[in-house]
């Protein structure tokens, strides 16, 4: 980990470049007030527990970022003005659960919006079609979809409940997962386990 030269003179933030991934990582253990270059399209921050106010704010480049796992807060307007934000994630974790981040709204539309969509009015994992329930209907959907047949009707919210592995798809494990929850082999999907 080496001080960028992309940072004016008297700031402590610390990244690496990574050229085949395209990204800047940020490393702190405590909190810390730096310069993140604006032209930066992903940027993963691999702990602390604290996104501070202003920290990415006017990076309306940035496309997707990735905090630690460990975060708790995320502070007013520190995603302020990052409109193409289309990417929101939680950092060595699978199901990607931000129940337990206090993001203030203030400024942080951009990471809202992606947040609240993860969870959605209606979101009932394993419940593709709709229908309130869970069962092999759910699942047949779901194969339908995954090999593109046109007929199977299928909403947004539906391809949300489908994606029970928390992978960010509807595909073949989500069904075995469906199934095995019909059969009583596990009892959560992946997506509401406790991290």
């Amino acid at each position: 980990v080496a001080e960028t030269d992309l940072q004016p003179p008297g700031i402590s933030a610390y990244f690496t470049l990574s050229p085949d991934a395209g990204m800047y990582q940020v490393f702190s253990s405590f909190r810390v007030n730096g310069y993140i270059p604006e032209t930066l399209k992903k940027v993963t921050v691999l702990s602390g527990d604290t996104v501070p106010g202003w920290f990415f704010a006017g990076m309306n480049t940035l496309e997707s970022v990735t905090v630690s796992r460990d975060t708790k807060c995320v502070e007013e307007n520190a995603f302020n003005g990052c409109e193409a934000l289309a990417e929101a994630r939680l950092y060595g974790t699978r199901t990607n659960n931000w129940d337990h981040v206090d993001i203030r709204e203030t400024g942080n539309e951009p990471l809202l919006r992606l947040v609240r969509r993860q969870h959605p009015d209606g979101y009932h994992p394993g419940d593709a079609n709709g229908d309130g329930m869970i069962d092999v209907s759910d699942a047949v959907l779901i194969a339908r979809f995954a090999v593109g047949d046109s007929d199977a009707k299928i909403t947004d919210l539906g391809v949300i409940n489908a994606d029970v592995n928390g992978d960010g798809t509807a595909d073949l494990e989500d069904i075995t997962l469906i199934l095995q929850f019909i059969a009583k082999r596990i009892s959560v999907f992946p997506v509401n386990e406790t991290e």
